[in-house]
C-alpha cells in the first residue's frame, strides 16, 4: 500500500481468553507531506504561490486548525485576513492565533484545511506554525508545534495551482478567476 491513510487497532487476548482492543489509530503510508503520522501537509516544501493542504487523520467536524505565521519561539503573528480561509476567526476574539475549521470529510472520511497562497505583499510569510484544537484537546506535536517553512524565492519557473472547492452534491458552483492562478 502506498499513499493511503490506514485506520487500525490492536487486539490482544490473554491466557484467560479476555480480549482487549486499542482505540483506533491512523497512519499515513507513502510519500507525501511532512508532519507526524496523523498530521501532515502537501506540498512538503511549499512556496509562496502554492496552496497547502493540511490533513489530520483524527479530525472531526469540531476540529480546528489553530495557527499563526512568522513564529519566533512560541510567539506567533496573526496572519493577514487575506490569508484566512472561510470560517476563520481570531482565537478567543483577540489572537494572535486564528482558528480555521477543517472541511467536511472527503469520500474516505478525511478532514483537511487548505491554506495559501501566501503571496500578498502586505505580509510576507516565512513560516506557518500550527496545532490541532478540538474542544479541550490539543495536539501540539509533543510540545513543539507543527511548522511549515515557506519558500519565498521559488525561482523563475512558472507556478500554477488550482483551488480546492468542496460543495454539496447536485449543487452548482460558478468558477471565478480566484479559483485558478498562474504567476511569474
Amino acid at each position: 500500500m502506498e499513499d493511503v491513510l490506514i485506520s487500525y487497532y490492536v487486539e490482544a487476548t490473554d491466557n484467560n481468553g479476555n480480549i482487549a482492543k486499542s482505540p483506533i489509530q491512523h497512519v499515513w503510508v507513502g510519500a507525501g507531506g511532512s508532519g507526524s503520522g496523523s498530521v501532515f501537509w502537501e506540498p512538503q516544501n511549499p512556496n509562496l504561490n502554492e496552496f497547502i493542504t493540511i490533513t489530520c487523520s483524527f479530525a472531526t467536524s469540531s476540529t480546528m486548525l489553530h495557527w499563526g505565521v512568522n513564529h519566533s519561539g512560541s510567539t506567533w503573528q496573526t496572519p493577514n485576513a487575506t490569508y484566512w480561509p472561510t470560517g476563520t476567526s481570531l482565537f478567543e476574539g483577540s489572537g494572535p492565533a486564528v482558528e480555521t475549521p477543517f472541511t467536511d470529510p472527503d469520500e474516505d472520511g478525511v478532514y483537511t484545511v487548505v491554506l495559501g497562497p501566501f503571496n500578498n505583499t502586505e505580509q510576507v510569510v516565512n513560516t506557518i506554525a500550527f496545532v490541532i484544537h478540538d474542544g479541550s484537546s490539543w495536539d501540539n506535536n509533543g510540545g513543539n508545534d507543527y511548522h511549515i517553512t515557506i519558500n519565498n524565492n521559488p525561482g523563475d519557473e512558472p507556478v500554477s495551482s488550482n483551488k480546492t472547492v468542496s460543495t454539496l452534491m447536485n449543487t452548482d458552483y460558478v468558477f471565478s478567476s480566484e479559483d485558478f492562478y498562474f504567476s511569474s
